[in-house]
């Protein structure tokens, strides 16, 4: 995908209203996340700030190699650290840029896109809050994709929109890497949307260990 990002101004474009996300929460193996997006033509962008001109389009290979960096930290040490946020699509067109000082600018988003935010959540009277914090239980990414959004009327987004076919293949192929999966505080049974990747069932994952949490509805070791 070579097609560069455009630049424009907020007063011409408009603004960019979205609701009602598809979101898919999950935690993968290097290798698994590596597989999502195998074969795939995208890009990656970082999500909010100013943005040195040179950094409006991210690595997808650093960004793999820095999630696996953590990823092993996690697991051995029980460290974590809160990765970046991005914005995917497979259409450069659905993003501009807004000028905001010398090779310094603001992204936005004109069309659907997709969001990859990290994750982390509480439990609570039975259920699932996100949130940060010392505290929160560390679960990879959050995958969200709108089914609404503003352009001059409320459209519904289908597949008029190129990242709606991206988002469906992500969704399909995430089913094939790993199990959906609920907890057991206690004697409470807290039912998630969480999916949890095939290979990361035979290790203990520290967050859950330390909250004696456990997963029920697949195999697992603690």
């Amino acid at each position: 995908m070579t097609k560069a990002i455009e630049t424009s101004t907020l007063e011409s474009e408009g603004p960019y209203l979205a609701s009602k996300y598809h979101k898919l929460q999950f935690l993968l193996s290097y290798e698994e996340l590596i597989s999502l997006f195998e074969g795939l033509e995208f890009s990656m962008h970082p999500l909010g700030g100013i943005i040195e001109g040179e950094d409006l389009i991210s690595s997808f290979s650093n960004f793999a190699t820095n999630y696996k960096e953590n990823l092993e930290d996690f697991y051995l040490k029980g460290t974590k650290e809160k990765m970046p946020a991005y914005i995917l699509t497979d259409d450069r067109g659905a993003l501009y840029k807004v000028e905001a000082g010398e090779n310094k600018y603001l992204l936005k988003v004109r069309k659907p896109v997709l969001f990859l935010k990290p994750h982390f959540f509480t439990i609570s009277e039975k259920k699932i809050h996100a949130t940060l914090g010392k505290e929160a239980v560390y679960w990879g990414f959050c995958l969200s994709y709108p089914q609404i959004f503003q352009d001059k009327v409320f459209e519904k987004v289908d597949s008029r929109f190129s990242n709606t076919s991206f988002f469906i293949y992500l969704r399909k192929k995430l089913r094939t890497l790993s199990k959906s999966i609920s907890f057991q505080q206690g004697e409470d049974k807290i039912v998630t949307p969480y999916r949890l990747g095939n290979a990361l069932f035979s290790q203990v994952h520290p967050d859950l260990k330390r909250k004696k949490i456990r997963i029920i509805g697949a195999l697992s070791e603690y």
